[in-house]
């Protein structure tokens, strides 16, 4: 399946560490947020499971083409929307794809919406 960089808080962590560690660990690039694109939540129709989503938008600094990704992610890959909307259903949410339509759509929020 294809998702945007995500994961779970380490203790003491805020949301945007946590933000810029999963997108490095994921997929080989440090970033640095610039804000919020929105909050979200979802339930797994398969699990039943709620997952709170915080998407940040964030320009790419560096990448690491020799770090390792996180087990189970085969590669991270650059897609346009019309790119993503060809591949919907192996999308790992429709928020994925709607969090992108969202940031399209001018949805942006100053980092300190969410506190850090």
């Amino acid at each position: 399946v294809y998702n945007q960089p995500a994961g779970h808080l380490d203790p003491n962590e805020s949301l945007q560490q946590a933000a810029v560690r999963e997108t490095c660990e994921e997929t080989g690039w440090t970033v640095e947020l610039k804000g919020l694109v929105g909050i979200a939540l979802y339930t797994s129709p398969v699990s039943q499971v709620t997952y709170h989503r915080t998407t940040f938008f964030a320009e790419a600094i560096s990448h690491n083409s020799e770090q390792p990704l996180d087990h189970g992610i085969e590669q991270a890959v650059w897609m346009s929307l019309d790119e993503m909307k060809v591949v919907a259903s192996q999308m790992r949410s429709e928020l994925v794809i709607k969090s992108v339509e969202q940031y399209l759509n001018g949805h942006r929020y100053p980092l300190d919406a969410v506190l850090a």
